[in-house]
């Protein structure tokens, strides 16, 4: 289920235009790849997986 009210949109549109993450580090940069990988991940372990086809940041919700 996805619950869109708490999405501040997608990933693309937060490092763009958000000055807190347009000037993040590299670790709150690595952090966010990481909840990325791990989200995947889970997704292709599930009893019948789910395979994302079209990654990119514009495809990512972003809650802050």
């Amino acid at each position: 289920m996805i619950v869109m009210e708490l999405a501040n949109g997608d990933l693309g549109s937060c490092l763009s235009k958000n000055s807190r993450w347009k000037n993040s580090s590299v670790l709150e940069r690595i952090q966010i790849l990481l909840q990325i990988g791990r989200g995947l991940a889970w997704l292709h372990t599930r009893p019948s997986p789910i395979i994302h086809l079209d990654l990119k940041f514009d495809n990512i919700l972003f809650v802050e």
